[in-house]
């Protein structure tokens, strides 16, 4: 599956932007135009690590962001 499937598929999710590498996983920035502006909080990461794609987890998602 693409990250363009992914999102696709995804009721929560409509837009992906490439954030970079984080490990060995390729890590995208996704979101919800339609919601975009609403939401507080922590942003939702992709993790692609060839065929596999996931959520990032809290945990991830602070290290990702370098907290």
């Amino acid at each position: 599956m693409t990250i363009r499937e992914f999102v696709k598929r995804s009721i929560e999710y409509d837009h992906y932007r490439k954030r970079g590498t984080w490990g060995k996983y390729t890590v995208y920035y996704v979101w919800n135009k339609a919601w975009e502006g609403a939401k507080i909080g922590y942003p939702h990461f992709a993790l692609v690590d060839g065929e596999n794609i996931r959520l990032a987890n809290h945990n991830e998602t602070m290290k990702i962001m370098g907290l």
